[in-house]
């Protein structure tokens, strides 16, 4: 029998949990939370499982599970067949080299491997190393070139693996390029005296609340102006595109 009452008892208690642990209401909505919700149905005396069950033998079966559902996907899709290798590398708050890798083909871009080297000095046989680990784990004759930066520890990497694999490409980031050339542009006199100008007016105008406040009522659309950020791609290019079409 229905008990209209006690459903609604039921129902401020999920809301009390989401909202203690800042989980959002729409969890209850994704199907994998449905499908246990459902299944604990079935057993009335059901209880959730202990907290260290979760932290080793479920947990490790539940990786397997995951980890050969994506094998799966991934190997289903070709995401390796006729492959560029991309990578990206950063340092991180120590000064210590950070990298992704990617494969990328006519199937779409897959996030393979990060390499954290947190114990360890960035150079030329560090990149390779996760270059060519990565190579042989999907098979050399999967990937026709590797990408990356203009940096000289990258263009060593590249030889590295151009020695390993003669029928490998190595090709330079084009992007990074297209970005080198215009921060060679803004070294000269004329140009960077036009973004000093224009850098200058937009951050009186973003650090200042009045012409701030008038300027976000007059573009209703949304549109705001950009300052220069050091990580964004041609940003002073960037700026100057987006004060000049907001002038007119």
């Amino acid at each position: 029998m229905f008990d209209a009452q006690k459903h609604k008892i039921v129902d401020q208690k999920w809301s009390m949990a989401l909202s203690v642990m800042g989980l959002p209401f729409r969890t209850l909505a994704h199907p994998a939370l449905k499908e246990a919700i459902n299944f604990s149905a079935k057993l009335p005396r059901y209880k959730l499982p202990f907290i260290m069950a979760l932290q080793t033998n479920l947990l490790d079966k539940t990786y397997a599970k995951v980890k050969k559902t994506a094998e799966q996907n991934i190997w289903g899709h070709n995401f390796y067949v006729r492959a560029t290798l991309s990578c990206d590398g950063w340092t991180n708050q120590n000064g210590r080299p950070q990298m992704n890798i990617m494969f990328i083909n006519r199937y779409g871009e897959m996030l393979h491997a990060h390499a954290d080297g947190s114990n360890m000095t960035e150079d030329a046989k560090w990149v390779s190393g996760h270059i060519l680990k990565a190579i042989k784990e999907v098979d050399p004759k999967n990937v026709l070139q590797f990408t990356a930066d203009n940096a000289s520890i990258n263009i060593l990497a590249g030889k590295f693996v151009r020695a390993e694999y003669p029928h490998i490409v190595f090709g330079r980031c084009v992007a990074h390029d297209i970005d080198l050339l215009f921060e060679d542009l803004e070294k000269l006199v004329w140009i960077d005296a036009i973004f000093d100008k224009y850098n200058d007016i937009v951050s009186f105008i973003k650090n200042s609340h009045q012409p701030h406040t008038m300027l976000i009522d007059f573009f209703l659309d949304g549109a705001m102006l950009l300052k220069p950020r050091v990580t964004r791609f041609a940003i002073n290019i960037i700026m100057l595109d987006r004060t000049y079409h907001l002038q007119h």
